[in-house]
């Protein structure tokens, strides 16, 4: 991953699964890459979602350079899976940072400045 990709979008990419952008944010922790968004709308994130992937997404968020912008596809997501996405962004970001939007089957994850 790049040492200047700051942005990647992987939008309408049905072949990408939660597996596939779990290991690109475990890739991108490993390699303190300073990429901060993500848009990843009309891949193949379904439930259940596993912990590796989870995982990932809070190593990202835990890391030196964390995301501040996560875009997916939420149609395939049970509602467990999307609340465990929301606690695991609003946690990594405290004190009202860490903004999450679920509308018209897309969960954006997002900071916002106070």
């Amino acid at each position: 991953m790049g040492k200047k990709l700051h942005r990647l979008d992987i939008a309408c990419n049905p072949k990408l699964t939660s597996e596939a952008i779990g290991a690109l944010l475990s890739e991108s922790t490993k390699r303190d890459s300073p990429l901060e968004q993500l848009v990843a709308e009309g891949c193949t994130v379904s439930s259940p979602l596993n912990s590796d992937f989870l995982d990932s997404l809070n190593d990202k968020l835990q890391s030196a350079r964390p995301l501040t912008f996560l875009s997916l596809s939420s149609q395939q997501l049970e509602k467990v899976d999307v609340e465990c996405l929301s606690d695991i962004w609003t946690q990594s970001w405290q004190a009202g940072v860490g903004v999450v939007h679920n509308h018209c089957d897309v969960i954006r994850l997002c900071v916002e400045d106070k």
